[in-house]
């Protein structure tokens, strides 16, 4: 049978979301967004941060870094024990005792879970779906356990998530499986994946030009043609991007290369052919010719 599933991943340090179509074994990701600094440990820190204003203590952790590791320790075991109880208290030091209540936990983390809507509205948006189309919506990543992001998930996907896997284990039980069949043991499985942001080149002006899209099927192989902005120009600076903004400086630089040796010719004349080739891996490999 065919199903259209989400998996929502949101652990220690990123947050991710796929959608996928899953039919006789194929498993074919449709779109994927996230945000590479957004997880759980950005829950803690909201918690610190909320203890820090409610009793002062800039003064008393600016250079204490035990106190500092205690307290970030001690948010941690907040959010783990609100998970299943409606109220915390613990000791800060010896003479400090810091309270947390659910609601008040949830009034904090609200902005960082509604972050990780926005990218799952985007995801759904790339996909060309929407939340009704979805048989499924799986949790991944411990900080799946806080009942917020249960609650925010299950609302928006307008059905309850599916957290009966232990969202610990569940990436490595996947990646042994992906293993297997890369290593040739199972056949009955197929993994569709797609690339999870444009890449591109730098061109006049530090603009991104776009060569793959972002959630393109890999492997895959585009192509762009070029030329020269100066008369007499014999080399040519190839920088690559990833990113989704306008301006290269916003986006990520991959690599760059200098294509040598071009004829000198009047501006506009030389047509250089840049290819990019994105392996089932993700890896990417440029390749740039003077075709004249």
């Amino acid at each position: 049978e065919e199903k259209t599933v989400a998996v929502y991943d949101l652990g220690g340090g990123t947050f991710d979301v796929s959608i996928l179509r899953i039919q006789q074994g194929i498993f074919e990701v449709l779109s994927t967004n996230g945000d590479t600094y957004l997880g759980g440990d950005d829950l803690d820190r909201a918690i610190i941060e909320h203890w820090t204003r409610q009793h002062n203590l800039p003064a008393t952790l600016a250079d204490n870094v035990p106190l500092q590791q205690e307290l970030r320790l001690l948010a941690e075991s907040a959010k783990r024990y609100l998970s299943q109880h409606d109220d915390f208290a613990g000791n800060l030091g010896d003479d400090v005792v810091v309270r947390l209540t659910r609601p008040e936990f949830d009034e904090l983390i609200r902005p960082l879970v509604d972050r990780t809507l926005t990218s799952c509205r985007q995801a759904l948006q790339d996909a060309k779906l929407t939340p009704a189309d979805l048989d499924a919506v799986l949790l991944v990543g411990g900080s799946t356990r806080v009942p917020l992001v249960y609650d925010s998930v299950s609302a928006f996907f307008q059905q309850p998530a599916n957290n009966s896997l232990n969202p610990d284990e569940v990436v490595a039980l996947g990646a042994a499986i992906q293993a297997d069949i890369l290593a040739g043991n199972r056949r009955d499985v197929l993994l569709l994946d797609v690339t999870p942001l444009t890449l591109g080149i730098e061109t006049l002006g530090g603009l991104m030009d776009p060569i793959i899209p972002r959630n393109s099927k890999i492997p895959t192989k585009a192509g762009r043609q070029y030329t020269t902005s100066v008369d007499g120009q014999v080399n040519l600076k190839i920088s690559v991007y990833q990113g989704e903004r306008d301006l290269v400086k916003e986006n990520r630089k991959l690599a760059e290369f200098d294509l040598r040796g071009i004829p000198a010719m009047p501006a506009g004349l030389p047509k250089v052919d840049v290819s990019f080739i994105l392996n089932a891996d993700g890896i990417l490999k440029v390749e740039a010719i003077e075709l004249r």
